[in-house]
């Protein structure tokens, strides 16, 4: 089995000679530098050395046969990739395809000759395989860590207000939001940031940030605010520290090339097909990291070129790209939903897979629209290789042609590496190979024949899809009008049984007024039967309240020589004493409380005041009575007063007796 090289590329084999990087001592090594012109040996170097000859030399490729005689653990390879030149890439040979080879296997396979005594020898043998094309490619992706900003679930807030607190929250949120991102572009300290919007401003916001969790919660300290009991809550989480991959890039011939279609967003939609159109993977990651996205893209081979469907293409998908190490297609123009619809429809046609999201049916339908872009080219040149007698191998001349190569020269680019040894044929083996040509060739014409007919049938299929789409649409609108018909329906039939309710609660409140109404009118009738020729009618009030007295009297209610009734005489003071002398009031008969000492001193030998509560009265209506006897000691006023003026005082009586009827019939009238 033998490797692909690449076209003089300048290649560093280095190999542990001594010690061990996780001794305090450190480690020395051996380095074998193969250049275009000539061949650079050291026998023994430190790393230190080793990252200083990278750094002189440029070398395309620093292999070894063991990363960890280079470093300690994992998280120092970030490192040490971080001090090697921008194109040198770190790879470990004793991969080869999906499986792990020994160097002494390798370098029999290879027929190196090799000492496995020699650190140089075994450093030669290492940078000959790296050179041959042999290896992955040494991946590690940084450490990263959350800083999550979300309501905080210890503080609540209930009633009428909730909506304003949650919004008060919200706006809180987009504020902190702000304020952190802020730090980390100050700190420059790279992130992707997911955010759920909302009315008030951010439900919830998550930075993936790549870095140390520990080194960010140092350059950050103090600014966070991680307060339990704030309104807003903002928290660090730790993902990883470092992951390690191990991957073929741009070099190996054993690794499947593929084309990813990205949709990113709060879910990412991540879509995978391979050379020949299959769909290898089609799934949707929540709120993702650029490892999530390499590690599950992977894990089916390597991409040779990402699609998105957004122009320009978005921060996130250029990164994973430059990560990768591939470039970013993007569509030349937006498609439209029913454009991508129909178009992953018609892809999928006879595919087990289906787009469960509009995030899967966008990464899938610019992986498509890539896919048709260069499948004509990759036929073209795998067709004009045919014609040249060129047995090449699709992957690599597909990444040729990406580079923006014409055929021809992609052609020449592939066959003139190195191809595998293949041992002598025989005759008759040679016969039965042209036959098998010829063979090949009469199905290919068949396969033409059939896929033109495949192309009408689906040109036949699109136009089904189209029809079935306008149909669709159409009864989403009767599906809509029928649904506004059921709630028209349903608000009526409400509007009536509210109808009713509240027709049958107006007929009681009428029958209620009806019953109220005749009471009344029970109660202003009184007795019509019973006798009272020997009754006097007074005139009522509640209270001797002076606003009362002087609003009745505006009214012409209470006048000049009437006997009032007063049914609580509580609180009667001067004032309302002064007015009943102004307004020429005869007399007071109260039925409760007791008049002041101020009060009766103001009134005496003016206006006689009795106590009412023994005190016959009767009740016609709402109008009360006296007998004349009474009415005969409140009209006079001195106790000594001669029998012969009796007649005249019952005529006065008789008088104010007529007056008063005449002004209750008059009220009641009114």
């Amino acid at each position: 089995m033998s490797g692909t090289p690449r076209k003089h590329p300048v290649v560093m084999g280095v190999d542990l000679r001594s010690g061990s990087p996780r001794a305090k001592k450190g480690a020395r090594y051996s380095v074998c530098i193969i250049r275009p012109d000539k061949r650079v040996e050291f026998e023994s170097a430190t790393l230190y050395d080793v990252v200083k000859l990278a750094r002189e030399f440029k070398p395309e490729i620093l292999a070894t046969d063991n990363i960890y005689e280079l470093v300690k653990d994992v998280k120092e390879i970030y490192h040490l990739v971080s001090r090697l030149p921008k194109d040198t890439r770190l790879v470990q040979v004793t991969f080869s395809g999906s499986r792990s080879m020994s160097l002494k296997e390798l370098a029999r396979e290879e027929d190196i000759d090799l000492n496995p005594l020699d650190p140089l020898d075994e450093a030669r043998a290492i940078a000959v395989l790296a050179l041959r094309g042999y290896g992955k490619e040494i991946l590690s992706l940084k450490p990263e860590c959350r800083v999550v900003i979300t309501r905080n679930r210890s503080i609540k807030q209930g009633g009428s207000g909730r909506e304003r607190w949650m919004r008060s929250i919200e706006a809180g949120i987009l504020e902190e939001t702000r304020r952190v991102e802020n730090l980390l572009q100050e700190k420059g300290i790279d992130y992707d940031l997911y955010a759920v919007r909302s009315v008030g401003g951010l439900r919830r916001a998550e930075f993936i940030v790549y870095e140390d969790y520990r080194s960010v919660k140092t350059k950050l300290s103090g600014e966070l605010r991680e307060n339990n009991w704030t309104p807003v809550k903002i928290a660090v989480k730790p993902i990883w520290e470092n992951r390690l991959k191990f991957v073929s890039k741009n070099m190996s011939r054993f690794e499947r090339g593929l084309i990813v279609g990205l949709d990113p967003g709060l879910n990412f939609g991540l879509a995978i097909l391979d050379l020949e159109g299959r769909v290898l993977d089609l799934r949707t990651l929540r709120r993702a990291s650029r490892s999530e996205i390499i590690e599950s893209i992977l894990e089916y081979g390597y991409p040779l070129i990402i699609a998105t469907d957004v122009d320009p293409p978005p921060k996130n998908v250029v990164k994973i790209a430059k990560i990768l190490g591939v470039r970013v297609e993007v569509a030349k123009r937006d498609m439209r939903s029913s454009e991508k619809l129909e178009l992953v429809s018609s892809f999928l046609e006879n595919s087990s897979v289906r787009a469960k999201s509009a995030h899967e049916r966008d990464s899938l339908a610019a992986a498509i629209k890539v896919y048709k872009k260069f499948k004509p080219l990759l036929s073209k040149a795998l067709s004009r290789s045919a014609e040249l007698g060129f047995n090449v191998d699709k992957e690599l001349l597909f990444r040729e042609l990406l580079k923006g190569k014409s055929v021809d020269d992609a052609i020449k680019s592939v066959v003139s590496r190195k191809t595998p040894k293949k041992p002598k044929m025989k005759e008759a083996d040679k016969s039965k190979e042209q036959r098998s040509e010829k063979s090949q060739e009469a199905l290919l014409k068949r396969i033409e024949e059939l896929e033109l007919l495949l192309e009408h049938y689906r040109e036949e299929l699109r136009k089904k899809n189209r029809e079935i789409l306008d149909l669709r649409e159409r009864i989403s609108v009767l599906e809509d009008r029928r649904s506004l018909e059921i709630e028209k329906d349903r608000r009526i039939a409400m509007r009536d049984e509210r109808i009713k309710e509240l027709t049958k609660v107006l007929e009681d409140q009428r029958r209620e007024i009806e019953e109220l109404r005749r009471k009344v009118n029970e109660v202003k009738g009184g007795n019509e039967s019973e006798d009272l020729r020997d009754w006097v009618p007074l005139k009522v009030l509640s209270t001797l309240s002076v606003n009362e007295m002087q609003k009745l009297a505006l009214e012409g209610r209470i006048e000049r020589g009437d006997v009032i009734l007063v049914k609580n005489i509580s609180g009667a003071g001067l004032r309302a004493a002064r007015m009943l002398k102004e307004m020429g009031v005869l007399g007071i008969i109260y039925r409760s409380g007791n008049p002041s000492h101020e009060f009766l001193e103001e009134l005496r030998g003016y206006v006689r005041v009795i106590d009412g509560r023994d005190l016959e009265i009767r009740w016609r209506g709402l109008i009360p009575y006296v007998k004349e006897e009474c009415m005969f000691d409140i009209i006079s006023l001195d106790e000594g007063i001669l029998l012969d003026d009796f007649e005249s005082i019952l005529m006065e009586i008789e008088n104010y007796r007529s007056k008063l009827t005449r002004t209750m019939k008059r009220r009641s009238s009114e």
